[in-house]
């Protein structure tokens, strides 16, 4: 089993509302972070254990206040901020009903606004947050018809736009776009955007150079910012193998923002990777206690298993199971990777986990869903299917130590001998464990 964990890297879109993810599989975009500063008056939390229900309780409690405020109001606006508070609360809680919540809020906001008018940037993020990406475009273009267009405005729809860029797989427009964002209004954001797209097509020279300059305007800026920047430090430093490195960057990010729970958790999968499995495992239990996260179920499922413990590990598995499909029912663009993850790994259907990697793909058809889209192709025995998305991601300039790791798999499988022992050479110059990280894959193709 590859024992690391998929939630951020991919963590998707999480930050515009919080600086934890709904799980998701990419660390925040630029675009995010500028809808959070546009966003007033809805106050992203990161909260410590030790507070975790009384900053509940509160969070609860401004949503009832502000939905009573809407009831008795005319203003689009404080539906609009109930339909945010509920994406925090989804965020803080991991209830995907409060994203349902909230694109109801939103829905209602949008019946009592004028004609052309209403919280089209809101809308924008939760699509993004949700993996919507088809629907994102017309409610730029309406953002771009407002009578005043600030510069600000302008810097914003170009970030949303460069991130679906990304999640679509056009690395090069991505690029052109957060490149821009970059030369015009540089921050923290925009240049580890641009840094992320670096690493994510294998030159870490640039990624780093980039990553240092970002950390010098967050050194000038909040907390959250800069303990964000060292879990996406450590998170290259994990893609590299580099597991020191990593640990070393997520523990500064957790000196700077205790509570940080994407940083515990990735604490947790350092220790999992280095062999101490018994520290991970009380990490795990306690996330899950923080967030019911099917996720960090399915770690402490993968742990038990490789114990020989079955009665534990069917416990945990089925528990997490269960959550993944109630997630699916409830919004199953957003959770279709987190279930994907599951079923490649700890279920015995691989054609459900074949239908859902053309779900997951199908809905944001960039480098992250062709990964998982190739190991749900091989574990189907496609070996041919595999190939050509290997071939289409690679193309696109997509090259992780995962990509090309599985790139050279499919043409090993293929009998193209050559080229798959060049691909593994690339991947193991991206990370000494490359091949490792694929040989779950072979092993269950036996």
């Amino acid at each position: 089993m590859n024992k690391r964990t998929l939630l951020v890297p991919l963590v998707g879109l999480g930050l515009a509302l919080s600086y934890a993810s709904l799980p998701s599989d990419a660390p925040t975009t630029q675009s995010e972070s500028a809808h959070c500063e546009h966003a007033k008056g809805v106050a992203t939390t990161v909260v410590p254990a030790s507070s975790f229900q009384t900053e509940l309780a509160r969070k609860e409690a401004q949503i009832e206040a502000r939905k009573k405020r809407a009831q008795e109001s005319t203003s689009w606006i404080d539906w609009e901020t109930v339909a945010l508070l509920e994406a925090e609360r989804a965020r803080l809680t991991g209830d995907y009903e409060s994203y349902v919540r909230a694109e109801a809020a939103l829905d209602q906001a949008f019946a009592v606004a004028p004609k052309g008018v209403g919280p089209f940037e809101s809308r924008v993020f939760l699509n993004l947050r949700l993996h919507r990406l088809a629907r994102v475009e017309a409610d730029l273009q309406s953002m771009e018809s407002a009578a005043v267009l600030t510069q600000s405005d302008r810097n914003r729809i170009r970030g949303f736009r460069a991130d679906v860029a990304y999640y679509s797989g056009d690395l090069a427009a991505a690029s052109e776009l957060y490149s821009q964002a970059v030369d015009e209004n540089p921050g923290v954001r925009s240049i580890a955007s641009l840094a992320r797209l670096a690493w994510k097509t294998g030159d870490f020279a640039e990624a780093e150079t980039l990553l240092a300059r970002a950390t010098v305007f967050a050194d000038k800026g909040s907390k959250a910012d800069r303990a964000w920047l060292k879990l996406m430090h450590g998170l290259m430093k994990l893609d590299q193998n580099r597991l020191d490195e990593a640990l070393a960057f997520y523990e500064q990010g957790l000196e700077i923002q205790p509570g940080y729970w994407l940083l515990e958790e990735h604490i947790a999968e350092v220790y999992l990777l280095k062999g101490d499995e018994q520290r991970a495992l009380s990490m795990y239990e306690d996330l899950v206690e923080r967030t019911n996260s099917p996720e960090f179920m399915d770690q402490i499922a993968s742990i038990w298993r490789d114990r020989g413990n079955s009665s534990e590990f069917e416990r945990w598995r089925d528990r997490a199971r269960d959550i993944h499909l109630e997630h699916l029912r409830i919004v199953p663009e957003a959770a279709a990777g987190h279930a994907l993850d599951h079923f490649l790994e700890l279920e015995d259907d691989r054609q459900r986990a074949l239908e859902l990697a053309l779900a997951n793909h199908s809905t944001r058809p960039g480098g992250e869903a062709q990964e998982k889209l190739i190991s749900a192709y091989l574990l189907n025995g496609e070996t041919e299917q595999a190939r050509v998305v290997a071939e289409q991601m690679i193309t696109s300039g997509w090259k992780t130590a995962d990509a090309m790791a599985l790139a050279s798999l499919t043409h090993e499988l293929g009998g193209n001998v050559k080229r798959a022992k060049r691909e593994a050479n690339e991947a193991i110059a991206l990370a000494d464990d490359a091949m490792e990280r694929v040989s779950w894959l072979r092993d269950s193709m036996l």
